[in-house]
């Protein structure tokens, strides 16, 4: 199974190299996307996602190189900042950026409006984060996350709690 890990936070930050590390222990096949790095902008809404440019996002900058990567995982972590107790805008934005993988058609599932998948594929995804989140919300949002984009969440933990990040990950 493919491990993709987005790091946003600073480069160098020797928390998340830790993280990065300890998965690549778990896993040989893993690849890792500094988006600190990156030139990534925020999503504007423009739908051109879903009805000009079907699947590609139509705003010119990096996040295509996080993309594609993300469409070739079957497990995606994210490492991020805590802030206010939700996620920082960085892992906001990198979540919002997602949206080309369902399509803008909906359904009604479980008693709830979802968009349908563009994609025949599933992604487990985890979010570890550092600095004090507010550990039930961000464990809801992930779920609600991956229940839109048709996938598996598997949670939410603070980047110290090494034990509870790496059951996350090799209990899929």
């Amino acid at each position: 199974m493919k491990y993709l890990i987005i790091d946003t936070l600073s480069e160098g930050d020797s928390e998340g190299e830790s993280v990065v590390e300890s998965i690549k222990e778990i896993s040989k096949d893993t690849e890792v996307v500094y988006a600190d790095k990156l030139n990534i902008k925020n999503c504007c809404g423009c739908t051109y996602c879903w009805l000009k440019t079907p699947g590609v996002c139509a705003i010119k900058d990096d996040y295509h190189i996080v993309f594609e990567k993300f469409l070739s995982a079957d497990n995606v972590i994210i490492i991020g900042e805590s802030k206010l107790g939700f996620v920082s805008y960085k892992v906001k934005n990198i979540i919002d950026r997602i949206l080309p993988i369902v399509l803008p058609y909906l359904t009604i599932t479980e008693g709830e409006m979802r968009h349908l998948p563009r994609y025949d594929k599933t992604w487990n995804m985890e979010l570890i984060y550092k600095n004090k989140g507010e550990e039930e919300l961000l464990n809801q949002w992930m779920k609600r996350v991956t229940l839109n984009f048709h996938s598996k969440s598997l949670g939410a933990y603070e980047i110290g709690n090494k034990e509870a990040w790496i059951n996350g990950i090799t209990n899929i």
